[in-house]
C-alpha cells in the first residue's frame, strides 16, 4: 500500500504559458492610499474626542480588516505557479483553505459593529463631527457588499481530486460534480477558476480559495487528459515533470 505524501513546489513558469489568462482585478494604488488617511486621521479624531462610540467604531473597523487580511492570505496570488497537493493511494488531492466562510461572516460582523457605533456617534449629543466623517458610512456600505460577496465565494470552496474516475470538485457543503477522462478535451484556467472543455459541454469551477495556483492546476489536468492510464503513479509523474525547484516556503 502506498504511502500519502505532500507534494509542494514551483511549476516553471516557461511552461505555464499555454493557456494565458487576465489576472483578478485588484483595488486602484489609489484607493488603497485614501482609505489608509482616512483611517489615520480617523484615529486622530477618535484620540482627541474620546467618545466611547468612537473608540469602539475604530477597533471594530480595525477587527475587519484583520479579518479581511488574513481571508485575502487564503486566496493564492495569481501567476505564483505555487502547488500543494496530497498524494494518496488512489490519487491527487488540490485542497482548499478551511474556515474561510466563518472568516468571511466574521468580517461582516466586524462591520455591521462598526456601523451600530457608527449611527450612535452621529445621534450622539454635542459631538462636534467634521464633515468627512461621514465619508466612512461609504466605506460601510462598501464594505458590507464586499462581505457578502466574500461569503458567497466562501461558500462555493471546493477540494479538487485527480484519479482514476476523472476531475472531481467536492464543495464545502458536500456536493461534488466529476468530469471523467474520457470525456475530458482540454482544460485551462481562466482567473481563479479553472475551465474544463469536454465533449459535450464546458464546466467552469471557481477556485477562489484553492491551496495552489488554479493556473498550474490546469496545466496538470490538461496534460493529465491526454493519458492512456490514470493512476496514481502517473498523476504524480506528470506533476513532478512540471516542478521546478523545491518551495522552501
Amino acid at each position: 500500500m502506498q504511502e500519502s505524501r505532500r507534494i509542494d513546489g514551483f511549476v516553471s513558469r516557461v511552461r505555464r504559458q499555454e493557456h494565458h489568462s487576465a489576472p483578478p482585478a485588484e483595488a486602484p494604488i489609489w484607493a488603497v492610499i485614501a482609505l489608509g488617511a482616512l483611517l489615520v486621521v480617523g484615529l486622530g479624531f477618535v484620540v482627541a474626542s474620546g467618545h466611547p462610540a468612537l473608540y469602539g467604531f475604530v477597533a471594530a473597523m480595525v477587527a475587519a480588516a484583520v479579518v479581511e487580511r488574513t481571508l485575502d492570505a487564503r486566496t493564492p496570488s495569481w501567476g505564483e505557479g505555487h502547488l500543494i497537493a496530497d498524494a494518496d493511494s488512489d490519487g491527487v488531492t488540490f485542497s482548499s483553505y478551511r474556515g474561510t466562510v466563518a472568516l468571511g461572516v466574521a468580517f461582516f460582523a466586524a462591520l455591521l459593529v462598526a456601523a451600530v457605533c457608527f449611527i450612535v456617534v452621529l445621534m450622539a449629543p454635542g459631538l462636534d463631527l467634521p464633515l468627512w466623517f461621514g465619508a466612512f458610512g461609504l466605506v460601510l456600505v462598501g464594505g458590507g457588499v464586499y462581505a457578502v460577496r466574500l461569503i458567497a465565494r466562501s461558500v462555493r470552496r471546493a477540494d479538487l481530486r485527480l484519479d482514476r474516475t476523472g476531475v472531481t470538485a467536492v464543495r464545502s457543503i458536500g456536493a461534488s460534480a466529476t468530469v471523467p477522462w474520457g470525456s475530458l478535451v482540454t482544460a485551462f484556467s481562466a482567473g481563479r477558476a479553472i475551465v474544463l472543455t469536454t465533449t459535450e459541454s464546458t464546466e467552469l469551477w471557481p477556485m477562489d480559495h484553492l491551496r495552489a495556483d488554479p493556473m498550474a492546476v490546469a496545466a496538470i489536468i490538461d496534460r493529465c487528459a491526454a493519458l492512456e492510464t490514470h493512476d496514481r503513479e502517473s498523476i504524480v509523474a506528470v506533476i513532478e515533470e512540471m516542478l521546478t525547484t523545491p518551495s522552501g516556503r
